[in-house]
């Protein structure tokens, strides 16, 4: 095969693209527009991604931070009936109740 110098140009170009986030595609566009097509489906694709990865966060915060907060809701209480548990068990002078408030704690 007699060498190509357009594409061991080409070969070059596209080992230094870099595969980031949000590569810049527009050098790579301005030298190549016959694979101008292909440009435009990876930006697609890539805006699709950014979209899907957008709704995912957006589902993970509505899913999670309502339970987060009735958890924490329920935790207080718990914290709460305890207290007020421990001050009868202080303030009875009945063994058999200090019992049962024992056993519950």
């Amino acid at each position: 095969m007699p060498f190509d110098a357009q594409l061991a140009i080409a070969a070059l170009d596209f080992k230094g693209f870099s595969y980031s986030d949000h590569p810049d595609l527009s050098v790579l566009r301005a030298r190549y527009p016959e694979l101008g097509f292909v440009f435009d489906r990876l930006e697609e694709l890539q805006e699709t991604a950014d979209t899907v990865d957008k709704q995912i966060e957006e589902a993970v915060d509505y899913e999670v931070n309502p339970l987060k907060e009735e958890i924490e809701g329920l935790e207080q209480r718990n914290n709460d009936l305890r207290l007020a548990l421990n001050q009868i068990r202080e303030l009875t002078v009945d063994a058999e109740i200090t019992n049962i408030i024992e056993d519950t704690l």
